[in-house]
């Protein structure tokens, strides 16, 4: 599984890199790949309400894209 989360994190952001912040985008795979790994292991075993609470989501997502997306995107309004 994580080779091929690897893999296909990187052609996404390879794909894209011309819209995010990154400058590596095999090391930004693996950041993100792990980063997510290590959020959602530790939210099921631990936390596992958390899972289908919507602020866990979005929270989430303002993780990734303050990380991916270049300053003036990252900074979206909270819902």
């Amino acid at each position: 599984l994580d080779g091929r989360a690897l893999e296909l994190a990187r052609t996404i952001i390879e794909a894209r890199c011309a819209e995010l912040a990154i400058d590596n985008p095999e090391m930004a795979s693996f950041m993100v790949v792990h980063v997510l790994e290590g959020i959602t292991h530790t939210t099921v075993i631990h936390h596992p309400e958390m899972m289908t609470r919507p602020e866990f989501r979005e929270e989430l997502l303002r993780l990734l894209e303050s990380y991916l997306l270049p300053g003036d995107r990252a900074a979206r309004p909270r819902r």
